[in-house]
């Protein structure tokens, strides 16, 4: 009986040590599995980032909008770039489920698993990165589906507007040379208006309405001083006091362009710049963070 309880006891410990050897075995099989979906997840960031790098970020900034090839150059960048997004953030996304699913691995050692998770959380910073500048060029290419007529407008507004303020200074020494291109110049803000509010007819982009208001603005406000040269002209005083009451109160509630387009980017872009900026320095401490696991593990 005794001898019979020492055999039991001898598979009881063989059995002991087998699962002891195969829990061992499966951990190092864990570490090696894990070892092997890191250097997947890190050539997938690696992809991800010389694809990012093909992008023409560069050609999106505010002096985008400064020229009408500038205006050109951003539109053809960011045709460029939806493509290169959608690669990027597929490359991204597979990073992000290689090392998730490796920092799940029950039996890796604590340290390799924070390192795991801190790289999988700097994977899904970058797909944040990558979502925000989609947003970015999706709101851009609103701006720049009408950036030439908006440009266009607001160049030749401000140089109509210099015209109209030499021609006023000229109502009382030539009021007829004065009045001639005060109406020329009415005419012409009103043709602005005209093209702006066709653009905004196709596209609804949210500025074009304010832009248009100004046109509007200066071509009654040409017009009334066309009417006070021809006044002045005639020497008609009575009606040239009432017209110059007229125009004084224009004057005070005429909108300008000033930075409609420059208030719209501080607006829409801008905030999407810095958000991209912040999540670029969480990248960086995160990337110091698993290094320093790294580090601390191999001293």
């Amino acid at each position: 009986m005794t001898r019979r309880y020492s055999y039991i006891a001898k598979i009881l410990i063989l059995i002991a040590l087998l699962g002891l050897g195969a829990w061992f075995s499966l951990g190092w099989l864990q570490e090696s599995r894990a070892n092997n979906l890191l250097s997947h997840a890190n050539s997938h960031i690696e992809r991800a980032n010389e694809v990012m790098a093909e992008m023409e970020v560069d050609r999106l900034g505010s002096e985008s909008f400064t020229s009408l090839n500038s205006i050109t150059r951003a539109t053809d960048a960011i045709e460029s770039m939806k493509p290169l997004l959608e690669q990027a953030a597929s490359e991204i996304n597979d990073a992000q489920k290689d090392t998730a699913t490796a920092a799940g691995f029950p039996l890796l050692d604590g340290w390799y698993s924070d390192y795991l998770l801190k790289k999988q959380e700097t994977a899904g910073i970058r797909m944040q990165q990558l979502e925000i500048l989609a947003e970015t060029i999706g709101t851009q290419q609103q701006l720049y589906s009408v950036g030439p007529v908006i440009f266009s407008s607001v160049q030749e507004m401000d140089r109509l507007f210099g015209q109209f303020q030499d021609a006023l200074s000229k109502v009382q020494s030539s009021p007829s040379e004065a009045g001639s291109s005060l109406g020329q110049i009415s005419q012409s803000f009103s043709q602005i208006q005209t093209q702006l509010d066709k653009a905004y007819a196709k596209t609804g982009f949210e500025i074009i309405p304010e832009l248009s208001k100004t046109a509007s603005d200066n071509a009654e406000l040409a017009g009334l001083a066309a009417q006070l040269a021809d006044a002045a002209g005639t020497g008609d005083q009575a009606r040239a006091q009432q017209v110059a009451i007229d125009l004084e109160a224009k004057l005070l509630s005429t909108s300008l362009n000033g930075n409609t387009v420059e208030l719209w980017w501080q607006q829409q872009i801008e905030p999407l710049e810095q958000e991209y900026a912040d999540l670029q320095s969480r990248q960086v401490e995160l990337d110091a963070e698993a290094a320093a696991i790294y580090e601390q593990r191999n001293r």
